[in-house]
């Protein structure tokens, strides 16, 4: 028997629901789905932690090319900003490095 697992990192966000999309009918599938159908193609969603215990311990998202304009993240952060407006989610950490393991 393996273990598999998929590393995820990015620049961005920890995330979570708002009470604005807590009962949609979206969000059956859970948050990293919901976003995953919702976000720009800049964006990128991934989750943290272990299916065997089926336990996620976080929701992540982030820029897929953060450094693509150079290193001052300035406008990158704006955009990732306005896109957790428009689907409605909260950042549940400051803005910077996110990561880290999904085991399954």
């Amino acid at each position: 028997m393996g273990i598999d697992y998929r590393a995820s990192s990015s620049v961005g966000y920890e995330i979570d629901i708002t009470d604005e999309i807590e009962d949609i009918e979206e969000m059956e599938d859970g948050l990293e789905e919901y976003a995953d159908n919702e976000i720009g193609d800049e964006f990128e969603c991934f989750v943290t932690g272990n299916a065997y215990s089926d336990e996620i311990t976080g929701t992540y998202l982030g820029l897929k090319e953060p450094f693509k304009n150079g290193l001052d993240l300035t406008l990158m952060k704006e955009k990732l900003d306005k896109e957790l407006k428009r689907i409605k989610v909260k950042a549940v950490s400051d803005f910077g490095v996110i990561g880290g393991l999904y085991i399954y």
